[in-house]
Parts: structure tokens; C-alpha cells; sequence
């Protein structure tokens, strides 16, 4: 459906904007790869320190027991050295500093490091996650990249024009180098990536595209380009199907030495190698691609063998 540019001005004219399209492709936005990079070092940093603060809690527990065995005590227990969790926990909640002397002070000293090491590493696992959530998104296509450009960029638009820069943050956006796109990301990726499709959207649109009468930008729905394409697809598998068999037929009826039937497999393996060539031009995925031309061959074979029965 046709759909109007946002009236409002600034960022929230930007918002309604990228909330405009049905499909949700034109929701893109900046990385910050370098800010995300600096705050997992930064962090993975923090957890460094607090290890090696810990190993060095571990040796003094080493070193303190050796000397008790040394002194003739080697059956002390005290609370440090059993690192008993109630016990540590216990310690933590004392509040009086007159109590806070020699193991008390060491086991609080412990619990506090380990809730700062729970809570640290509970933050820096989830950023790893999120990155790495982040990491599978997509680059905006460059279509969707400069549909929004050109609304950006409307004469009549000039709210945009002095806000670019503060709308996206970098002006790698502005810019439609595809390697400057990659800082970008598209919350919702391609429906598609084969080159049928491709070739549909870009110069078989007819009768999808709407234009919007305040835009030179055209919305329309990629599910409708992706239906197109499969159509596309299944007409041609139709009528190569078809010319197959017709091939075939005059070679099952009118040929009757042995040596036809390796003339028809012959003629199968050439059909079948020229269909798997059509595929991988298209840029079909591996398993749709084998999928598809083990049927086309399945269906000549079985074609050969009724023929061949009758």
C-alpha cells in the first residue's frame, strides 16, 4: 500500500519513517561495532582483574594453610580456610567493624569478590550473546538503503536534510558504498537471495509497486516479489518438463534397437546437467537445488520405464 511521509520533524519524524513500511525492512540501524567491541574488552578486562584477584585469594589460603601445618596446627579450621558458603555468607552480613579482624575479614572480603564476579560475568556473557545475535542480522539491501535515502533526501523534506546527521548517527549511511552499508543493520532480512528473485524485483515489479504521491519512493510488499518469482520458476520447471518428454517420446516409440535406450539416458543426463546449470545460475539454495533436479530426474526415468513397459 501507498504510504505518506511523516509529518513531524527531527527524530520522531524519522521514527514514523522507519515504522511506515508493512514488511519491517526498512527498520535499519547503526551497529556500533566499535562501541560494542570497546565495551566486551573493557569488560573481558574487568573479569581478568577480578580473576587474577581471586587466584591470589587461592594462594593466600595455600600460604596460611603451609604456615598452620608449620606452627604445629595442621587441624585449624578456620573460616577462610574451609570456604564454607554459609559461613562466608554469614561473615558478609556482619556489620560491626570491631568483628571485621584476621579470617572474618578475609571470608567477607571473599563473598564480596564473589557477587562482584557473579554479577560481572552474568553481564558480560549476556553482551557476548547479544553480539553475537547482532553479528547474524543483515545489511539492508541496497534497495531498502536507497529507498530511505531518497525520503531522506525530498526536496520538499529539508527537516531531514539538517537532521541526517543526527538520524543515523555516521555518515556511512549517506553513503552508498556496500561496504560502508555493512555498519548498518536491517532487523528484518531479505526474504530472498537468489537471483530470480533479484531479477523480479528489480525489472519485473509490474502491477506490485504503489507510488507514493508525496515520494519518489515506491512501497510494496516482498512477499508479493517472492510469489511472483516462485510462479516464474514453476512455469519454466512446466514447460522444460514438458519439452523433455516430448523429446523423449519419439525415442521410446520409433527407436526400437538396444542402443536407444542409451540414447535416451544419454539425452536424460544432458536435460538433467542443463536443469542443475539453471538452478545454480539462479543461486538456489543447496538442498532446494538437488530437491529439485533429483525430481526433474526421477520424473524422465519413470517416463522411460512405463514407455519401455507399454
Amino acid at each position: 500500500m501507498a504510504l505518506d511521509l511523516p509529518h513531524r520533524e527531527g527524530l520522531p519524524g524519522f521514527g514514523d519513517l522507519l515504522a511506515q513500511d508493512i514488511d519491517r525492512s526498512s527498520m535499519v540501524f547503526h551497529r556500533f561495532d566499535l562501541l560494542a567491541m570497546r565495551n566486551l574488552v573493557y569488560m573481558q578486562n574487568e573479569l581478568q582483574d577480578l580473576q587474577s584477584r581471586l587466584k591470589n585469594q587461592d594462594q593466600s589460603d595455600i600460604d596460611a594453610r603451609k604456615q598452620d601445618i608449620l606452627d604445629g596446627h595442621p587441624d585449624k579450621d578456620t573460616v577462610l580456610h574451609r570456604v564454607d558458603w554459609t559461613a562466608l555468607e554469614a561473615a558478609s552480613k556482619i556489620a560491626n567493624p570491631e568483628l571485621l579482624v584476621g579470617d572474618v575479614k578475609e571470608a567477607k572480603e571473599r563473598w564480596e569478590l564473589i557477587m562482584t564476579i557473579r554479577k560481572r560475568l552474568e553481564k558480560y556473557r549476556t553482551a557476548l550473546i547479544q553480539q553475537w545475535e547482532i553479528n547474524r542480522l543483515d545489511p539492508p539491501t541496497v534497495k531498502t538503503h536507497h529507498a530511505l535515502l531518497s525520503a531522506i533526501d525530498e526536496p520538499h523534506q529539508e527537516r531531514f536534510q539538517r537532521d541526517i546527521e543526527a538520524l543515523y548517527c555516521t555518515a556511512a549511511v549517506v553513503d552508498e558504498n556496500p561496504n560502508k552499508m555493512l555498519a548498518l543493520a536491517s532487523l528484518r532480512s531479505p526474504l530472498y537471495d537468489d537471483r530470480l528473485t533479484s531479477w523480479v524485483d528489480k525489472h519485473f515489479t509490474w502491477g506490485i509497486k504503489k507510488d507514493n504521491t508525496y515520494s519518489r519512493v515506491a512501497y510494496y510488499s516482498l512477499d508479493s516479489i517472492r510469489w511472483r518469482s516462485s510462479l516464474i520458476f514453476l512455469l519454466f520447471s512446466f514447460i522444460w518438463i514438458g519439452g523433455t518428454l516430448c523429446a523423449l517420446y519419439p525415442m521410446c516409440t520409433k527407436l526400437n534397437c538396444e542402443d536407444a535406450v542409451w540414447f535416451e539416458l544419454l539425452f536424460i543426463l544432458i536435460c538433467t546437467l542443463l536443469f542443475l546449470g539453471f538452478c545454480s545460475i539462479l543461486g538456489m539454495p543447496r538442498t532446494e537445488m538437488f530437491g529439485t533436479v533429483f525430481g526433474y530426474l526421477s520424473i524422465l526415468l519413470v517416463f522411460v520405464s512405463l514407455n519401455k513397459a507399454a
